[in-house]
């Protein structure tokens, strides 16, 4: 896959199906899963690619809070909630990305679920992002467009990863 994509799944529910929006990046990487896997977990090989300070590496059941350093992204704000890590397999966190003057309140926003996958291929490691949860804003206009900008930002961060896990 050479862009991510925004998709939809349907869901069937009691009386009509419902359409979720999902931001999707796959790609393959010429590294091993254990070097990927750290460009992911420890926080400051993460802030290196991804463009963020981290205060803590990803624990289960803990936040972690950060600033954006690209330039021109410093008034990001980072912070999320590891919900699963296993171990060179499974990063799943629950996100709250905003910029530094947007109050944080959760009720106003449940955030969105990332889960990376990585996967041993024969030459190298598979990658799999998924960003779900969307649906949890009610305007779609506004839905609509975070989808958007969300698919672009995962985009560029795979080209970022790409960069840093295989140089060449």
């Amino acid at each position: 896959m050479n862009s991510a994509t925004y998709t939809t799944a349907n869901v069937d529910s009691d009386l009509q199906a419902e359409t979720h929006p999902v931001v999707e990046k796959a790609l393959y990487l010429d590294a091993p899963v254990s070097s990927v896997w750290l460009a992911f977990a420890d926080p400051e090989r993460f802030g290196q690619w991804f463009g963020a300070r981290l205060d803590r590496p990803f624990r289960v059941n803990e936040y972690t809070h950060g600033m954006g350093t690209f330039p021109g992204c410093e008034y990001l704000r980072w912070r999320a909630m590891t919900d699963v890590l296993d171990y060179e397999r499974l990063l799943v966190f629950t996100w709250w990305p905003a910029p530094l003057d947007m109050p944080f309140d959760e009720s106003a926003f449940p955030g969105t679920r990332v889960e990376i996958r990585l996967r041993a291929t024969v030459d190298g490691t598979r990658v799999v992002i998924q960003e779900i949860g969307f649906d949890a804003i009610a305007d779609p206009e506004e839905r609509e467009a975070l989808v958007r900008v969300r698919a672009r930002g995962w985009q560029e961060q795979a080209a970022n990863l790409r960069r840093y896990v295989d140089p060449a």
